[in-house]
Formats: structure tokens, C-alpha cells, sequence
């Protein structure tokens, strides 16, 4: 097996390790979009739904009777606001761009190895430019948590210079 070839097989296993634990990391995520999509979403509708009757019951904080309605309506936009501060929906999509773009890479990759002899180097001459630029331009962190599963699944993530 040449050195391109060793190399091409390497630059597969990184793009693969990285796809996944960018997916793990998403897969991962489900619980805060619960908690930050779904709860307000569910939370607005309810208030709107409590505001149109016509004996609501009022919710006691200390000695303030406050309109259920403005509880779950104030609840909702509390939650909204935090999950669009933190960024949530950018790095969700981010991250997903990111997974595909190494799940793409994977193949190109694959596709490289059984390419003709005297392509292969230009291949990965071109590949390798394609992961440099992927690399830098990532902008949602991986947890290290993710980064070390993926490297124990399928090797070392870094192993690959670029």
C-alpha cells in the first residue's frame, strides 16, 4: 500500500470519526430542545388558551395573584429568549452542516482510493485542501466527550496532518 493510499485511508476514518460525534453531539441535544422549543411552544399555546376563558384561575407568588396567562406566556419568552442567546438553533445547524460535510469528504475519500494510480495524488492533494478549509472554518465546538468516543470507534481524529 503507497503513502497516498495509507493517507486517503486515514483522511476516511477522521472524516467518518468526526461525522458521527458531531452526530452524537446533536443526537445528544434532544433534551434542551425540549425543554427550549418545545416546553415555550406548548407553554404559549396553553396561555393563549387559559387568557381566552373567563374565570382563569390566578397563580399566587407571595402575596401577588398573577393571571395564569401571563405565568405561562412570561415562562415561554424566558425560555425563547435563553435558548436564542445561547445560540442553540446556529450550532444545531452548524453542527449538522459540519456532519455532512465530513460524511461527503468520507466519500470522496473512498472514491479517491480506487481511483486510477496517477490521479490518487492529485486526489488527495485536492482532499486534503477540501479537510484544511472544513477544519478552519468550524465554528460549533466539539465536546471533548464526543471527540475521545470517536477516536476510541474509529481511531485517532487527529492522526490525519492537515
Amino acid at each position: 500500500m503507497s503513502d497516498t493510499d495509507r493517507w486517503l485511508e486515514k483522511a476516511k476514518a477522521r472524516a467518518l470519526a468526526l461525522c458521527a460525534a458531531y452526530r452524537r453531539q446533536l443526537d445528544g441535544l434532544w433534551w434542551l430542545n425540549l425543554m427550549f422549543v418545545v416546553t415555550p411552544a406548548v407553554g404559549t399555546a396553553a396561555a393563549a388558551v387559559v387568557a381566552a376563558l373567563p374565570d382563569a384561575p390566578p397563580v399566587f407568588l407571595g402575596s401577588f395573584a398573577i393571571p395564569l396567562a401571563s405565568v405561562l406566556a412570561g415562562g415561554s419568552a424566558v425560555l425563547m429568549a435563553v435558548h436564542k442567546s445561547l445560540g442553540c438553533e446556529e450550532y444545531q445547524e452548524e453542527s449538522l452542516r459540519i456532519s455532512q460535510a465530513y460524511e461527503s469528504l468520507a466519500v470522496r475519500l473512498e472514491s479517491a482510493r480506487s481511483a486510477p494510480e496517477d490521479v490518487r495524488e492529485s486526489q488527495r492533494v485536492l482532499l486534503t485542501n477540501k479537510l484544511a478549509v472544513l477544519s478552519k472554518n468550524v465554528t460549533a465546538k466539539l465536546p471533548r466527550r464526543h471527540r475521545a468516543w470517536a477516536e476510541t470507534r474509529y481511531g485517532e481524529t487527529s492522526a490525519v496532518p492537515i
